[in-house]
Protein backbone atom coordinates (compact mmCIF):
# COMPACT_ATOMS: atom_id res chain seq x y z
CA UNK A 1 0.00 0.00 0.00
CA UNK A 2 1.38 3.45 -1.35
CA UNK A 3 1.44 6.31 0.97
CA UNK A 4 -0.99 8.10 -0.82
CA UNK A 5 -3.05 5.51 -0.24
CA UNK A 6 -3.41 6.10 3.36
CA UNK A 7 -4.00 10.16 2.35
CA UNK A 8 -7.00 11.61 4.45
CA UNK A 9 -7.74 15.10 3.30
CA UNK A 10 -8.43 17.65 5.31
CA UNK A 11 -10.69 19.48 3.67
CA UNK A 12 -13.90 17.81 2.59
CA UNK A 13 -16.80 19.15 0.47
CA UNK A 14 -19.24 19.36 3.49
CA UNK A 15 -17.29 20.36 6.26
CA UNK A 16 -17.28 18.08 9.79
CA UNK A 17 -15.73 18.43 13.01
CA UNK A 18 -14.22 15.28 14.96
CA UNK A 19 -15.60 17.22 18.04
CA UNK A 20 -18.80 16.92 16.52
CA UNK A 21 -18.94 20.99 16.52
CA UNK A 22 -21.61 22.38 14.43
CA UNK A 23 -20.53 25.03 12.44
CA UNK A 24 -22.86 27.61 10.37
CA UNK A 25 -21.44 27.63 7.10
CA UNK A 26 -21.76 24.57 4.85
CA UNK A 27 -18.37 25.09 2.68
CA UNK A 28 -14.63 25.20 3.66
CA UNK A 29 -13.53 28.71 3.13
CA UNK A 30 -16.81 29.55 5.10
CA UNK A 31 -15.84 27.46 7.77
CA UNK A 32 -12.40 28.67 7.86
CA UNK A 33 -13.26 32.49 8.35
CA UNK A 34 -15.45 31.51 10.80
CA UNK A 35 -12.81 29.84 12.51
CA UNK A 36 -10.76 33.00 12.21
CA UNK A 37 -13.88 35.12 13.49
CA UNK A 38 -13.63 33.42 16.60
CA UNK A 39 -9.58 32.84 17.08
CA UNK A 40 -8.15 36.30 15.32
CA UNK A 41 -9.57 40.04 16.33
CA UNK A 42 -10.31 41.35 12.97
CA UNK A 43 -10.71 45.90 14.01
CA UNK A 44 -13.07 47.59 12.26
CA UNK A 45 -13.40 51.52 12.49
CA UNK A 46 -16.23 53.78 14.08
CA UNK A 47 -16.69 57.48 13.84
CA UNK A 48 -19.64 58.27 16.14
CA UNK A 49 -22.74 60.18 14.38
CA UNK A 50 -25.65 61.94 16.49
CA UNK A 51 -28.09 60.13 18.06
CA UNK A 52 -26.97 57.38 15.48
CA UNK A 53 -27.85 53.04 16.04
CA UNK A 54 -24.81 51.62 13.44
CA UNK A 55 -24.79 47.50 13.55
CA UNK A 56 -21.31 45.67 14.72
CA UNK A 57 -20.55 42.57 12.30
CA UNK A 58 -18.19 39.72 12.24
CA UNK A 59 -15.46 42.42 13.02
CA UNK A 60 -14.63 41.50 16.58
CA UNK A 61 -12.31 43.94 17.38
CA UNK A 62 -14.21 47.79 16.93
CA UNK A 63 -12.45 51.24 17.47
CA UNK A 64 -14.80 53.87 18.23
CA UNK A 65 -13.69 58.15 17.50
CA UNK A 66 -15.45 61.08 17.05
CA UNK A 67 -16.99 63.90 19.30
CA UNK A 68 -20.97 63.07 18.53
CA UNK A 69 -23.48 62.07 21.70
CA UNK A 70 -26.40 59.88 21.57
CA UNK A 71 -24.43 56.89 19.43
CA UNK A 72 -25.54 53.22 19.74
CA UNK A 73 -23.85 50.17 18.72
CA UNK A 74 -26.02 47.01 18.42
CA UNK A 75 -24.35 43.42 18.34
CA UNK A 76 -25.50 41.11 15.48
CA UNK A 77 -28.48 38.41 16.05
CA UNK A 78 -27.30 36.40 18.33
CA UNK A 79 -28.66 33.30 16.45
CA UNK A 80 -26.22 33.61 13.84
CA UNK A 81 -23.10 33.34 16.12
CA UNK A 82 -20.94 30.72 18.31
CA UNK A 83 -21.85 30.53 21.43
CA UNK A 84 -18.46 32.13 23.05
CA UNK A 85 -18.39 34.50 20.28
CA UNK A 86 -16.58 37.78 21.75
CA UNK A 87 -16.35 41.41 21.17
CA UNK A 88 -13.96 43.96 22.04
CA UNK A 89 -15.41 47.64 21.70
CA UNK A 90 -12.28 50.32 22.52
CA UNK A 91 -14.34 53.72 22.77
CA UNK A 92 -11.50 56.48 21.81
CA UNK A 93 -14.32 58.87 21.11
CA UNK A 94 -14.90 62.01 23.72
CA UNK A 95 -18.68 61.16 24.50
CA UNK A 96 -20.17 58.03 26.06
CA UNK A 97 -21.63 55.18 23.33
CA UNK A 98 -24.56 52.71 24.28
CA UNK A 99 -23.85 49.13 23.18
CA UNK A 100 -27.01 46.66 22.95
CA UNK A 101 -28.39 43.59 22.04
CA UNK A 102 -29.88 42.58 18.61
CA UNK A 103 -33.28 44.01 19.98
CA UNK A 104 -32.04 47.17 21.48
CA UNK A 105 -31.48 46.37 24.99
CA UNK A 106 -28.87 48.31 26.61
CA UNK A 107 -26.34 45.93 27.23
CA UNK A 108 -24.01 48.55 28.97
CA UNK A 109 -22.92 52.64 28.87
CA UNK A 110 -19.02 52.97 27.24
CA UNK A 111 -17.67 56.09 28.87
CA UNK A 112 -15.20 58.30 26.41
CA UNK A 113 -11.55 56.53 27.00
CA UNK A 114 -13.20 52.94 28.09
CA UNK A 115 -13.03 49.56 26.75
CA UNK A 116 -16.34 46.87 27.01
CA UNK A 117 -15.49 43.28 26.27
CA UNK A 118 -18.33 40.68 25.86
CA UNK A 119 -19.01 37.00 25.39
CA UNK A 120 -22.08 35.35 24.09
CA UNK A 121 -23.30 32.68 26.82
CA UNK A 122 -26.38 31.68 24.63
CA UNK A 123 -27.21 32.22 21.30
CA UNK A 124 -31.16 30.41 21.56
CA UNK A 125 -32.44 33.87 20.76
CA UNK A 126 -31.84 36.86 18.81
CA UNK A 127 -30.88 38.96 21.98
CA UNK A 128 -28.65 35.94 23.10
CA UNK A 129 -27.26 36.18 26.64
CA UNK A 130 -23.93 38.26 26.54
CA UNK A 131 -21.61 38.73 29.80
CA UNK A 132 -18.86 41.22 29.37
CA UNK A 133 -17.08 43.86 31.46
CA UNK A 134 -15.65 47.31 31.08
CA UNK A 135 -12.58 49.20 32.14
CA UNK A 136 -12.96 52.97 32.03
CA UNK A 137 -10.48 55.91 31.85
CA UNK A 138 -7.43 53.65 30.47
CA UNK A 139 -6.90 56.78 28.93
CA UNK A 140 -7.03 59.51 31.00
CA UNK A 141 -7.72 57.81 34.53
CA UNK A 142 -10.71 58.25 36.55
CA UNK A 143 -13.80 59.89 34.90
CA UNK A 144 -14.31 63.17 36.65
CA UNK A 145 -15.76 66.37 36.28
CA UNK A 146 -14.96 69.93 38.34
CA UNK A 147 -16.05 72.88 38.58
CA UNK A 148 -13.84 76.35 39.91
CA UNK A 149 -14.77 80.08 40.58
CA UNK A 150 -13.97 83.09 41.94
CA UNK A 151 -16.10 85.76 41.09
CA UNK A 152 -18.37 86.99 44.36
CA UNK A 153 -21.61 85.70 44.05
CA UNK A 154 -23.90 87.36 46.37
CA UNK A 155 -27.42 86.08 47.16
CA UNK A 156 -30.76 87.22 50.14
CA UNK A 157 -32.52 83.95 49.69
CA UNK A 158 -34.40 82.31 52.28
CA UNK A 159 -34.61 79.14 50.01
CA UNK A 160 -32.36 77.23 48.02
CA UNK A 161 -30.91 78.89 44.76
CA UNK A 162 -28.25 77.75 42.39
CA UNK A 163 -24.73 79.25 42.66
CA UNK A 164 -24.19 80.59 39.69
CA UNK A 165 -22.30 77.81 37.28
CA UNK A 166 -22.08 75.10 39.84
CA UNK A 167 -24.32 72.85 37.97
CA UNK A 168 -23.47 69.90 35.21
CA UNK A 169 -24.89 66.99 33.66
CA UNK A 170 -22.47 64.04 33.67
CA UNK A 171 -22.55 60.82 31.81
CA UNK A 172 -24.86 58.05 34.07
CA UNK A 173 -23.15 56.48 37.06
CA UNK A 174 -22.87 56.62 40.97
CA UNK A 175 -20.99 59.79 41.90
CA UNK A 176 -19.01 61.12 44.56
CA UNK A 177 -19.62 64.83 44.96
CA UNK A 178 -17.59 67.74 46.77
CA UNK A 179 -18.23 71.53 47.43
CA UNK A 180 -16.06 73.45 49.26
CA UNK A 181 -16.11 77.45 49.39
CA UNK A 182 -15.19 80.96 50.83
CA UNK A 183 -18.60 82.67 52.27
CA UNK A 184 -19.05 85.78 54.03
CA UNK A 185 -22.12 86.14 56.22
CA UNK A 186 -23.18 89.66 56.48
CA UNK A 187 -25.67 89.80 59.61
CA UNK A 188 -24.88 88.55 63.19
CA UNK A 189 -26.40 84.79 64.10
CA UNK A 190 -27.33 83.95 60.21
CA UNK A 191 -27.45 80.54 58.89
CA UNK A 192 -25.94 79.78 55.73
CA UNK A 193 -26.58 76.31 53.78
CA UNK A 194 -25.42 74.74 50.84
CA UNK A 195 -26.82 71.23 49.66
CA UNK A 196 -26.39 69.58 46.47
CA UNK A 197 -29.17 68.82 44.45
CA UNK A 198 -30.27 66.39 41.98
CA UNK A 199 -32.17 67.18 39.12
CA UNK A 200 -34.45 69.59 40.73
CA UNK A 201 -34.86 67.59 44.15
CA UNK A 202 -31.93 68.36 46.92
CA UNK A 203 -30.44 66.02 48.68
CA UNK A 204 -31.51 66.47 52.27
CA UNK A 205 -28.06 64.08 53.63
CA UNK A 206 -25.83 66.81 51.76
CA UNK A 207 -27.20 70.02 53.74
CA UNK A 208 -24.74 71.48 55.83
CA UNK A 209 -25.22 75.19 57.87
CA UNK A 210 -22.97 77.46 59.38
CA UNK A 211 -24.11 80.42 61.73
CA UNK A 212 -22.24 83.85 61.52
CA UNK A 213 -21.07 84.30 65.03
CA UNK A 214 -20.13 88.28 63.79
CA UNK A 215 -21.19 90.65 60.89
CA UNK A 216 -19.44 90.02 57.84
CA UNK A 217 -18.38 86.32 59.45
CA UNK A 218 -15.84 84.62 57.24
CA UNK A 219 -15.83 80.81 57.25
CA UNK A 220 -15.82 77.71 55.09
CA UNK A 221 -18.81 76.47 53.72
CA UNK A 222 -18.55 72.26 51.94
CA UNK A 223 -20.48 68.90 51.74
CA UNK A 224 -19.81 65.87 50.72
CA UNK A 225 -22.19 63.34 49.14
CA UNK A 226 -22.81 60.34 46.71
CA UNK A 227 -25.53 60.64 43.91
CA UNK A 228 -26.83 57.85 41.33
CA UNK A 229 -27.73 59.90 38.20
CA UNK A 230 -28.86 58.21 34.79
CA UNK A 231 -27.13 60.41 32.55
CA UNK A 232 -30.03 62.82 31.63
CA UNK A 233 -29.99 64.37 35.28
CA UNK A 234 -28.35 67.68 36.80
CA UNK A 235 -26.35 67.48 39.48
CA UNK A 236 -26.13 70.70 41.12
CA UNK A 237 -25.11 73.11 44.34
CA UNK A 238 -27.47 75.06 45.73
CA UNK A 239 -27.43 77.80 48.80
CA UNK A 240 -29.39 80.36 51.37
CA UNK A 241 -29.14 82.12 54.13
CA UNK A 242 -31.48 82.88 56.80
CA UNK A 243 -31.53 86.79 56.59
CA UNK A 244 -29.30 89.64 55.35
CA UNK A 245 -26.72 88.77 52.50
CA UNK A 246 -24.54 85.75 51.73
CA UNK A 247 -21.67 86.42 49.55
CA UNK A 248 -19.62 83.46 47.71
CA UNK A 249 -15.81 83.66 47.04
CA UNK A 250 -13.47 81.14 45.81
CA UNK A 251 -15.18 78.11 45.39
CA UNK A 252 -14.98 74.36 43.95
CA UNK A 253 -17.03 71.69 42.80
CA UNK A 254 -15.58 68.18 42.10
CA UNK A 255 -17.71 64.75 40.63
CA UNK A 256 -15.88 61.70 40.70
CA UNK A 257 -17.60 58.68 39.20
CA UNK A 258 -17.08 55.54 41.52
CA UNK A 259 -18.83 52.77 39.16
CA UNK A 260 -22.00 52.31 37.01
CA UNK A 261 -25.64 53.45 38.28
CA UNK A 262 -27.64 52.34 40.93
Amino acid sequence: MSRRDNYNPVAQEIPVDILNKAFKKDNVQEVFEEIRANTVFVPRNFTTILNTTENLDGNTLNFVTGTATGYVLRLPNATSLFNGQNYIIANNSSAAISVTNFNGISEFELLADSIGILYLRSNSTSSGIWEGFVVSGFATGILSYSITASSPFTTSSSSDVLITGLSITPVAGQYSCWYSSDITIGTNNRLADCIVYKANSPEETTRRTVQGTSSNFRSAHQTLGIVSLNGSQTVSIRTKISGGNLTIGQRTFLLIRLGPEL
